[in-house]
């Protein structure tokens, strides 16, 4: 598809990229995609009262990562300015500010604004009004969650293809890397790293629930890139109001003063869960430290 917002459409489900998707319906609770509710965030957004996401947002750290000009993301999260004409259709659409209030009472806030100025909207459709009765309470929205499409195949080519190597050009890797970056509007790349598989990932497929698999695939590739990684991120800024005179504009992130914290440092041990007690009482051989067996083959 050429817009990457039109992959997180209702009217777009089964489309010629999904490859494995998860079909939720409308109707009622354990039926419908629940992200919506849990990420929207307002009722100006859903229709309705299940719009749990006003405090949820991209972090600090991933807002640096996306480059300028990058079309991926106002489908991503909605940042000042962005408007959604398939949200709130009856009002002529949606635009995000960092802070709306009421016209009529302008000390009623109706948005307050999240702690890194966005908030969510992959997967976030709007109301049944918006999406032709696709949209119920109990948590129902008719839109599918991907669990495998055509952009993750073109990147694991690519990756597959760069193997162990610091880099590589090959033509065919380079098309489908492309192929992912163009529709994003960025400029295309003659040669490419893991790094920059990474990245592309990254952005491609933010609150898909893929990058903690490819941050595995970076540890067991360079563990102590992946624990720098990791431990450089910085997922614990959030903005405050600038309350004093003269400060800019609420709904401009010149009006907010970023506040810092220090890094949260990452450990080898961190990354792989231990095996469960129960399992290792029932066979010692389990046990951290316990030395291989090996397997004889008959």
């Amino acid at each position: 598809m050429t817009d990457y917002a039109n992959l997180f459409k209702i009217e777009n489900n089964n489309n010629a990229e999904s490859l494995f998707a998860l079909q939720w319906m409308e109707g009622a609770y354990a039926f419908g995609n629940s992200r919506q509710a849990n990420w929207a965030r307002s009722s100006l957004v859903t229709g309705n009262s299940e719009c749990w996401g006003g405090g949820k947002c991209a972090t600090y750290n991933f807002v640096q990562e996306v480059e300028n000009g990058d079309k991926r993301q106002p489908a991503i999260f909605m940042a000042p300015g962005n408007h959604y004409p398939e949200i709130n259709k009856a009002a002529g659409g949606y635009t995000y500010h960092i802070v709306s209030r009421d016209p009529a009472k302008p000390d009623v806030v109706v948005e307050g604004a999240a702690p890194v100025l966005n908030n969510l909207k992959k997967y976030i459709v709007g109301s049944a009004d918006d999406t032709g009765d696709k949209v119920s309470t109990g948590q129902a929205t008719a839109i599918n969650q991907y669990i495998l499409r055509l952009a993750d195949v073109y990147l694991v080519y690519a990756e597959a293809v760069l193997g162990s190597a610091a880099s590589t050009s090959d033509n065919k890797a380079l098309q489908y890397f492309n192929a992912v970056r163009t529709r994003a509007g960025l400029a295309a790349k003659t040669e490419i790293a893991f790094a920059d598989i990474l990245h592309e990932r990254r952005v491609e497929f933010c609150m898909e629930s893929l990058f903690w698999l490819d941050l595995k695939r970076y540890f067991y590739r360079d563990s102590d890139g992946a624990l720098a990684y990791l431990s450089g991120q910085e997922r614990e800024y959030t903005f405050y109001r600038d309350n004093t005179p003269g400060a800019a504009d609420e709904n401009t992130v010149a009006g907010y003063i970023l506040q810092t914290q220090p890094p949260i440092p990452v450990t080898a041990g961190q990354m792989n869960l231990p095996i469960p007690a129960a399992e290792v009482a029932a066979n010692p051989k389990l046990a951290p430290g316990a030395p291989a067996e090996e397997y004889v083959f008959n």
